[in-house]
């Protein structure tokens, strides 16, 4: 759920509360990301570079209704500079967001929760397979795992389905996509995986599937650049790359290759995610908290 969708969680007489799903409070198209060269966007939102930058996914005329968009927000509607509380999901996007608040907000961390039972560790030490779990465009990365993988040799397994279908198999024809899945198959395919792969070239705001891999007894190898990081202690319950870089990629995948270094990160993340697992009643219980602090100040 984003932002834009839910922005106003409770009010109640002067109290506004804003729930930060995305970046669209901050960035015109909400990911400051640069859909064009899919890269990173470190331009300030509405200055003048960023309204004459072609980033969005769609069109340039869509980027300057997002603009407008953006400026009716903030002039209009007030959105941030009234709102004195704000719920994040990561430390990344809180640092990201926190420039753009207002100086006297108050800000809440509440991770957004993952459902998925508890069913014991899989033994990635028999699973061959590392998996991708997602949209397939381009700026969640599937193309660089499927070059890296091919340049390991390794069978990767795709769930999900997207614009890059065609890109991802031509990169490694070997690459199994499977389409969208319902929930309990998805969790199916993850117990059968060596370890997660999330190549996200932006920022993004939590990366959930982390938690569900970590739940299941699944490593994870994530980017540096992402907020998945945060759900990952390298070289202990998964392994950091550097973003978008193919190589690196590809040297951590070859250090899970290793049954045994495989077997030992899965069974510390799965330890460290049910030691404070994400669960829907935790989620629940903080979010409630959060409310009775704000409507109590």
């Amino acid at each position: 759920m984003s932002s834009s969708i839910a922005r106003v969680v409770i009010r109640k007489g002067f109290k506004t509360v804003c729930t930060l799903h995305d970046y669209f409070l901050a960035c015109p198209n909400g990911g400051f990301f640069n859909y064009r060269t899919h890269e990173i966007c470190r331009l300030h939102p509405l200055s003048a570079r960023c309204t004459l930058e072609n980033c969005d996914s769609r069109s340039y005329s869509q980027k300057l209704w997002r603009v407008g968009r953006q400026i009716v927000q903030a002039r209009l509607a007030r959105m941030p500079s009234e709102i004195g509380y704000f719920i994040t999901v990561s430390g990344l996007s809180e640092s990201i967001l926190t420039p753009f608040l207002p100086q006297n907000a108050e800000i809440y961390r509440i991770e957004n929760p993952v459902m998925i039972p508890r069913a014991g560790p899989a033994d990635v030490t028999r699973n061959q397979a590392f998996l991708f779990i997602g949209r397939l465009s381009r700026e969640k990365g599937p193309g660089l795992f499927a070059r890296a993988a091919q340049q390991v040799g390794v069978d990767c397994l795709f769930v999900g389905e997207g614009e890059c279908r065609a890109a991802v198999l031509d990169a490694c024809p070997s690459a199994k996509i499977t389409g969208w899945l319902p929930n309990d198959r998805v969790h199916g395919y993850l117990r059968q995986a060596r370890a997660l792969v999330l190549p996200s070239l932006g920022y993004e705001t939590q990366g959930l599937v982390i938690a569900e891999a970590a739940a299941a007894g699944i490593p994870a190898i994530v980017p540096d650049t992402s907020a998945a990081r945060e759900m990952v202690e390298d070289g202990v319950t998964g392994l950091w790359f550097r973003g978008g870089d193919e190589s690196d990629l590809a040297s951590k995948i070859r250090v899970l290759q290793d049954a045994a270094v495989a077997g030992k990160l899965g069974a510390a993340a799965y330890g460290k995610y049910w030691s404070e697992p994400l669960t829907i009643d935790a989620h629940l219980e903080k979010l409630e908290h959060c409310y009775q602090t704000i409507l109590k100040a």
